[in-house]
């Protein structure tokens, strides 16, 4: 599904002007202030553009290799957005909050996409702003036998996972199969496939969010035996 630009005032915290996202290709700005110099301006009539430096074309670069825009946007338009995300941080305003509006500027877009859009513009246009990365655990599990979780949701980034199992095999048989995945409605992502009484470790996975790939995910678990996972991510 293709990305467009929709209209979102932005309300930057503690200041007197506010951020206009644009819609289309139109041009964008603050309102009761000079735009940054560095924001690439729609040129007017006679005039030549600011050429896109090579900040502005490696954001360009990750935000249409990871999701797809629709032929009204603008590399101008995007390299844009990417300065307002810059300075709606440079306000005050949280990740959080910068999240949601970045969502809120684009069609289609989840609060998880627009996490990953500000985080973008971050790490390419001030990566002054870009928080301290720290690990989160996202779900914690202890139990038995065959079963899936509820699901939750992931950010846009590598996942640790850290398993353990034991009791899983019969008399008869000796050891059992074990098996774990994390599964969204368009990405499974093995943790284990093993053929053991007990076991366990800790291993990275690499979710599949994009183009618009669903960040929600749940824990399959297939085992005869007790089992316990904790799923973190570092954001």
């Amino acid at each position: 599904m293709r990305l467009t630009r929709r209209s979102i005032t932005l309300g930057a915290a503690g200041a007197a002007s506010v951020l206009v996202l644009a819609v289309g290709c139109g041009a964008a700005g603050t309102s009761g202030s000079s735009p940054p110099s560095h924001n690439p301006s729609s040129p007017t009539a006679g005039s030549t553009p600011t050429p896109l430096n090579a900040s502005e074309l490696a954001f360009i670069s990750h935000m249409r290799t990871n999701y797809s825009f629709g032929p009204g946007v603008s590399d101008r338009d995007i390299a844009r957005f990417g300065h307002q995300v810059c300075t709606f941080r440079e306000s005050g305003n949280t990740q959080a909050t910068a999240a949601k509006a970045a969502a809120s500027s684009w069609t289609n877009t989840s609060t998880a996409e627009g996490e990953a859009m500000a985080r973008l513009a971050e790490k390419d246009l001030c990566p002054s702003e870009l928080p301290v990365q720290r690990w989160h655990v996202i779900a914690s599990y202890n139990g038995s036998g065959t079963w899936n979780s509820p699901q939750f949701r992931l950010h846009d980034g590598p996942v640790r996972v850290t398993f353990s199992y034991s009791g899983n095999g019969s008399s008869q048989y000796g050891s059992d199969n074990f098996m774990a995945d994390l599964v969204s409605s368009s990405d499974d992502l093995m943790i284990a496939n093993d053929i053991a009484v007990s076991g366990g470790k800790t291993t990275t996975l690499y979710p599949d969010m994009s183009y618009g790939a669903s960040p929600d995910y749940h824990l399959g678990v297939e085992a005869t035996g007790s089992w316990s996972f904790t799923i973190s991510q570092k954001y």
